[in-house]
């Protein structure tokens, strides 16, 4: 099918050519012409086709391009229906030069044609066309007047200055309209002073409509932006200020207001101001962006001095203007404006410091750090952890060692948002001495933050804190060991510490670490663990050696499996070698003789079940058979086959003989839907 329609294509676009040519000698240009003089819209006519190609080709074919304008323009001056003069104006804009600008002008004054004579006009680069139109303009009416005013605007033709003045005071409102729009397109001098009679005959109080209003407002802005390119700056002021009045809708006023910035400096403040106040969403909006974008900070402290007589949101819209200027800008409104009733104002500013605060600022933003929501605190610890400056660390650090304990739980968690790794010694401190709380929040950083000089001092810890917490500690320090690949440094400071503990929590918790680094040097004394008279003791050199990193302990979690009494540490055994097995690179037959094993020694369905779980993973035909083995089982039934499924799909290829009665079974079994479907699929996939 897809070579089909590849020898189609390819059929078509030879065939190209040669329609071309068919057409062509099928049809003259002259015939076209003809054809085309009683065209109507809808009508399939041939001779279109021709013309459209003749017009695209005669760029390379004089000859041809003179004989299609010749005939084109007959079309024009003809009789011929509208639809086919249209049609002709179409293809004129791709051949008429500069000698056809005549004719186009005759139809200027045709309602029906003047928009398709106006857009060949845009396509002919000569000086004549503006001429044409200045001429056309004079009698035109309608929306032929309209259009051509448009164009000479478009043009920028400063020939049109004084006829489009005379039109812009004519009376009809639509006309008045395009030709103050086009003398602002226009933009010069002699344009401004035409566009000044407006401001004679309509400046006294008179309604206006809203499209008339629109039209002044807008062309006061091109002029005030044409002055101001030219350097004229008190021009454009001056209309930048018209612009800015109360009378104009507010997003032109957002314009003026832009511009009185850019041409008064800072002496456009009241004005700012004022939009600030104003209670319109423009306006205010324009003010806040100029307050983030004005390149002087005095003047932005000198508009935000204003901030406490705004409302709300335009408070909370100034403060994240001042924010993102990030050159501490009225830092001390942004600190009174943290005292606020509001608590999005409150927020807004307590956020900000973070961005143009230093130092200064950590005793206020820690003073609210207790109190509020989460919002507040979010915006607490946020700005605490983006303060800049070389002294914030260091002033934290010492608020750290002298705060209360509220206040050192949120310097811990801030100094971990820092990534200020220089400030670890502190943190261990803080560990050492702090309350519960405080510990927790300093064992987190310092599980990031920490380096090889402070592993002594956590081991240190663990001897130092509350039983409970000591198990945090070492979680803390395997976390800093792997962090910086300090494995057997850690275990060797841990061992060699170890006889000192004394305590069992201690003594758990420097086990339980043991099991985190995961380096064989403390295997002796966690296998010593796996005799010791405590139970809590046993149960902690399990846990540690069922999370080590290969499978040597695996015969050690096998042998208590078989010789404890206890069910829970039996279980716990089990479990962890079934683990290390599992992510043990071994040979599969080596892997299914493990799983066999624990099979046998399991006492409960969970402990069989997870056996399965990990037998699905094997891909050889006897770990099929050792799942089957349990598929007699009602309450291994399930688990069996679709380990066996599992199994299966893997090696069906090869061993599918072998397997077929086995996935009959399955597939008939009173089991879920979803295994007996996969057990259904495989046979049907199998050779």
């Amino acid at each position: 099918m897809q070579r089909y329609r590849t020898v189609l294509f390819l059929t078509t676009i030879a065939a190209i050519p040669f329609f071309s040519s068919s057409l062509a000698d099928a049809m003259t240009v002259d015939e076209a012409i003809e054809k085309l003089a009683t065209h109507k819209f809808g009508q399939n006519n041939e001779a279109l086709g021709l013309l459209r190609e003749s017009a695209v080709g005669s760029h390379s074919d004089p000859a041809l391009r003179k004989k299609l304008n010749d005939g084109l323009v007959r079309i024009l001056d003809s009789d011929a229906a509208y639809d086919a003069k249209q049609f002709a104006c179409r293809q004129l804009t791709l051949t008429a030069t500069e000698e056809h600008i005549p004719v186009l002008a005759r139809h200027l004054g045709d309602e029906k044609l003047t928009h398709i004579a106006l857009y060949v006009l845009t396509h002919i680069d000569s000086p004549k066309v503006d001429k044409v139109l200045l001429v056309a303009l004079e009698t035109a009416a309608g929306n032929a007047r309209l259009g051509i005013i448009n164009m000479l605007g478009n043009h920028q033709c400063t020939e049109a200055v004084e006829p489009l003045g005379k039109l812009m005071i004519s009376g009809d409102e639509e006309t008045s309209i395009a030709a103050i729009r086009a003398l602002g397109r226009i933009g010069t001098e002699s344009a401004h002073r035409q566009f000044g009679q407006y401001d004679i005959v309509y400046d006294p109080p008179r309604k206006h409509s809203h499209a008339m209003t629109m039209a002044f407002a807008h062309v006061n802005l091109d002029f005030a932006d044409w002055f101001l390119a030219d350097g004229k700056t008190r021009q454009a002021q001056q209309r930048y200020r018209f612009a800015f009045d109360k009378h104009n809708p507010a997003h032109i006023r957002a314009a003026g207001l832009k511009g009185l910035v850019v041409t008064m400096g800072e002496q456009a403040g009241p004005f700012v101001a004022q939009s600030l106040k104003s209670g319109n969403k423009d306006l205010y909006g324009m003010a806040a962006t100029i307050v983030r974008t004005v390149p002087e900070k005095k003047t932005a402290e000198t508009l935000a001095a204003d901030l406490p007589e705004l409302e709300p949101n335009v408070q909370v819209l100034l403060i994240n203007a001042l924010a993102a200027r990030g050159d501490g800008a009225a830092l001390t409104t942004l600190k009174d404006a943290c005292g606020n009733d509001n608590a999005s104002v409150r927020n807004a500013a307590l956020s900000a410091l973070g961005k143009t605060g230093d130092e200064t600022c950590i005793p206020l933003l820690i003073n609210h750090a207790g109190r509020g929501a989460g919002e507040q605190r979010d915006a607490v610890l946020g700005s605490l952890a983006g303060l800049r400056g070389e002294k914030v660390n260091a002033a934290l650090v010492e608020r750290l060692r002298n705060g209360d304990n509220t206040e050192k739980a949120v310097i811990c968690r801030a100094l971990l948002q820092r990534n200020a790794v220089e400030t670890a010694p502190a943190l261990v401190e803080a560990a050492e001495v702090g309350n519960r709380s405080v510990r927790a929040e300093a064992l987190k950083a310092l599980r990031s933050l920490a380096g090889q000089e402070e592993i002594p001092a956590l081991v240190d810890l663990i001897f130092v804190v509350e039983p409970a917490e000591a198990d945090e500690v070492g979680k803390a320090l395997a976390a800093v060991a792997s962090r910086n690949s300090m494995h057997r440094q850690c275990t060797e400071n841990i061992l060699a510490r170890h006889d000192g503990a004394k305590n069992v929590n201690q003594r758990i918790a420097l086990l339980l670490t043991l099991g985190g680094l995961g380096h064989d040097l403390a295997l002796p004394i966690l296998r010593k663990g796996l005799l010791d008279d405590s139970s809590e003791i046993r149960y902690a050199a399990i846990k540690a050696l069922s999370a080590w990193p290969n499978a040597a302990p695996a015969g050690d979690l096998l042998d208590v499996v078989r010789s404890t009494s206890n069910q829970t540490h039996r279980v716990l055994a089990l479990r962890g070698h079934i683990d290390l097995i599992n992510a043990a690179v071994l040979p599969a037959a080596q892997k299914l003789e493990h799983y066999q094993q624990a099979m046998k020694l399991a006492r409960q369905d969970a402990q069989k079940k997870k056996v399965l779980s990990v037998l699905a993973d094997l891909d050889t035909l006897k770990a099929f058979q050792t799942a089957m083995s349990q598929f007699d089982d009602p309450s291994l039934k399930n688990e069996a086959a679709l380990a066996a499924c599992r199994i299966a799909q893997k090696i069906h290829t090869s061993k599918g003989n072998q397997l077929k009665d086995d996935l009959k079974k399955i597939a008939e079994a009173d089991i879920s839907d979803s295994t007996r479907r996969q057990a259904r699929e495989i046979l049907r996939n199998m050779p």
